[in-house]
């Protein structure tokens, strides 16, 4: 009833108008963008103009306001009870879940507590019932004795409502409701496990609530005999329910003293809040000039300064605009730069069938994948992470790649390549910055795959014969990092030879996988994937690796949702075949 709201939403790339009282529309052609005339007029018509850039999605969110009747409450004083009201309603609501929750855990615990408490003096008593018993059985007591004995602790003890003592050939020595069941077999209650030795069991019984226990009667190691206890809990159920009461009628007459107190403490923000709104509200009309009095209490006096330290950023924000906008250019095309730099055609292996995918979390990325000849019959694939995003890491990615492909050429020890790339990049690379590789060389005439880790994630390894998945850790340290430990690079450097047959199937990738997160942050991780991976193989994704690589990316996308991808996602996945097949002859990457 008070405005229209106009909701524009795209994809696209962000316009970014914001902070612009008035568009400079010789900035935007110098820029090289479009729709600021458009823009403009939207300005004139509208009230209230505003665009949100986010991840994934651009706003442009219009506003126009309906001109409100006339009535007999002040505008000002309308919006000021609401926001009062709505702060006591909430502040409230908020504290009563509290209340709730903390008066829902405290009486659970101590319902818990008080049965605990009843179950473990009942079989305390049970077992002094029962070591007593056993002397008399010894002994050979009388059956007045054993009556006398058991009639005494249902006495003395209200919680007991029926004791009842059997030999090892289950007759009746002693019942405390009714003797004449003296010398017959002794019956159990329906519906309860006479294996259940030593353990409470609950039962209802008239309505009532009962608990049953059974003891053991022993001489040294040797049963002789049985205790049956049925008891009570009716008196402390009567004990919980009236303070139960008492701690519900305080806490009803305590929130209703906090209802007053957050009333009367709402208003006491409520009022300098309203100021300030009216104040920002002209401000966001599009004066950048305007600031607000510094006024008021020492809170709200800080939120003044800091609106008008905000309105200063903008102006300057405002004048390097275009810098910025050129700049966002210059990314775009490094993007480009950087995907022509991936493989374009993976390489025909014989006995191999491989796929690789490649995705980015933002317009450059650290990610590296390589997979290329290395001399006859030997191929080197590689997977690396550079740490940090963006231009830096994608320069130190470029410069990777160059330096393996040189020193990988005509190498049979992957171990021996890397030990040679870290070298040079200890010399080139900038401090503070490090990769994580992960290189395999295949040996298409030995069918093995010589593998090597700088500190990479495991590579998964799956047996067709043994049907099991291996994760593959060769121990190393990050490339780049001019540190020892006390050994060189290369003495802390592992590499593993494998042996793999038909059939069988490896699995490399980076982190942007199993750190991925869903909404609540919660990540993939290595033991979800290695499970999907076996799950998929075993239900037929073996035949195909492209029917497997495709899964595993609509699985990571469905478990991330609308969750902003962190890091970049990179994998290659290699199926080994019989030696007279082969595949990749053209196929390209995926991305």
């Amino acid at each position: 009833k008070k405005l229209i709201a106009f909701s524009l939403i795209d994809s696209g790339r962000s316009f970014e108008p914001q902070g612009a009282g008035k568009l400079d529309l010789e900035r935007l052609v110098e820029s090289g963008r479009k729709g600021g005339l458009g823009f403009y007029m939207i300005q004139k018509i509208m009230d209230s103009v505003e665009y949100i850039s986010a991840a994934g999605f651009n706003e442009l969110r219009m506003i126009k306001r309906i001109k409100e009747p006339l009535t007999s409450t002040p505008p000002l004083l309308r919006r000021l009870f609401t926001l009062r009201v709505k702060f006591s309603f909430w502040t409230f609501f908020i504290v009563s879940l509290i209340v709730a929750g903390a008066f829902y855990y405290v009486d659970s615990r101590t319902t818990r507590e008080v049965y605990v408490h009843l179950d473990e003096t009942v079989e305390a008593l049970g077992k002094t019932i029962g070591d007593q018993a056993g002397g008399y059985i010894i002994n050979r007591r009388s059956d007045v004795e054993f009556d006398e004995l058991i009639v005494s602790y249902v006495r003395s003890n209200p919680m007991l409502k029926l004791v009842v003592l059997t030999d090892s050939t289950g007759m009746i020595l002693a019942h405390s409701d009714d003797i004449r069941n003296i010398r017959k077999p002794y019956h159990f209650p329906e519906g309860l496990d006479p294996s259940r030795v030593g353990r409470p069991q609950r039962f209802t019984q008239d309505d009532e609530p009962l608990n049953y226990l059974i003891l053991p009667i022993k001489t040294g190691e040797r049963i002789i005999g049985s205790v049956y206890i049925t008891y009570s809990s009716a008196q402390m159920q009567s004990l919980l329910a009236d303070a139960r009461r008492k701690a519900l009628l305080l806490t009803a007459a305590l929130l209703l003293i906090g209802i007053v107190g957050i009333y009367l403490l709402s208003n006491y923000f409520v009022k300098p809040i309203v100021k300030i709104t009216e104040r920002v509200r002209r401000f966001t009309s599009g004066d950048l000039e305007t600031e607000l009095p510094l006024e008021g209490a020492d809170e709200f006096f800080e939120i003044s300064r800091a609106l008008n330290d905000m309105i200063t950023r903008l102006g300057r924000d405002r004048r390097n605009l275009i810098e910025r906008e050129r700049m966002a250019k210059e990314i775009e095309v490094a993007s480009q730069i950087q995907k022509t730099l991936l493989p374009h055609e993976l390489p025909r292996i014989p006995g191999l069938e491989i796929e690789t995918y490649y995705r980015a979390a933002s317009m450059v990325g650290g990610d590296l994948y390589d997979i290329f000849e290395t001399g006859e019959k030997r191929y080197c694939m590689v997977v690396a992470d550079v740490s940090g995003k963006g231009v830096p890491a994608s320069l130190v990615m470029s410069m990777l790649r160059t330096v393996i492909q040189i020193e990988a050429h005509d190498a049979i020890s992957a171990k021996d390549t890397l030990r040679l790339v870290n070298d040079y990049l200890v010399r080139n690379m900038p401090p503070g910055m490090f990769i994580t590789v992960l290189m395999v060389i295949f040996d298409a005439e030995a069918r093995q795959l010589h593998v090597v880790s700088a500190g990479h994630n495991p590579l998964l390894l799956y047996q067709a014969k043994s049907d099991k998945l291996l994760k593959v850790n060769p121990s190393g340290m990050p490339l780049g990092l001019d540190v020892t430990l006390g050994k060189s690079f290369a003495d802390g450097l592992e590499e593993i030879t494998l042996n793999i047959e038909p059939g069988d199937l490896f699995f490399m990738y980076t982190d942007g996988i199993t750190e991925a997160v869903d909404r609540e942050r919660r990540q993939y991780g290595l033991d979800r994937l290695s499970q999907f991976l076996l799950n998929q193989l075993r239900n037929g994704a073996l035949d195909k690796i492209a029917t497997l690589s495709h899964a595993l990316v609509e699985e990571l996308d469905s478990f991330s949702g609308s969750t902003r991808q962190n890091d970049d996602v990179t994998f290659i996945v290699g199926r080994a075949l019989a030696r007279t097949e082969s595949v990749n002859e053209v196929e390209p990457p995926r991305s």
